[in-house]
C-alpha cells in the first residue's frame, strides 16, 4: 500500500480540487466524495506508471510535517493498494454509443479502444 498527503480545497463552483503533496499530480471533483474517488484513482495511476518506467517514488512527507496552506480546506493522506498497480494487462469493455456518434468515429478512422483510453486519462489528469 502507498500513502500520500493530498491537500483538499473547496472551489468556487462547490466542488473540490486536490494536489498532491509530493507527486506532481491534480485532480478534483463535483463533490467531496467523488474528489476522495478522483485522488485515489489519479494516484494509482500515477504510482502504477512510475513503477512501469522504473522512476523513483517520492517518499511521502510525514503528515505532521505539513503546513496547511491558508486557502485550503484540509490535508490527508490518500492511499493506494498494491493490487491494482500490478495489473498491466489489457480488458475488454463493453461500452455504449449513440449510433450517429459510432458513425461519425467510424466515417473519421478513430479507434474506439485508444480514443476511449486518451479520454479516460485526459479525465484521470493521467500524463504518459
Amino acid at each position: 500500500m502507498y500513502l500520500y498527503p493530498a491537500i483538499f480545497y473547496k472551489d468556487e463552483t462547490g466542488g473540490y480540487s486536490v494536489d498532491f503533496y509530493d507527486l506532481e499530480l491534480a485532480t478534483c471533483g463535483d463533490t467531496l466524495q467523488e474528489a476522495f474517488v478522483m485522488a485515489e484513482e489519479a494516484l494509482t495511476g500515477r504510482i502504477h506508471l512510475m513503477l512501469k518506467d522504473n522512476e523513483k517514488l517520492p517518499i511521502p512527507t510525514e503528515f505532521a510535517n505539513i503546513k496547511k496552506p491558508k486557502e485550503a480546506e484540509f490535508i490527508t493522506l490518500i492511499k493506494t493498494d498494491k493490487k491494482y498497480l500490478k495489473q498491466d494487462k489489457c480488458l475488454r469493455k463493453n461500452v455504449s454509443l449513440p449510433a450517429w456518434l459510432a458513425e461519425a468515429a467510424e466515417n473519421a478512422n478513430l479507434n474506439f479502444s485508444q480514443e476511449l483510453q486518451n479520454a479516460l486519462k485526459a479525465k484521470l489528469q493521467i500524463v504518459v
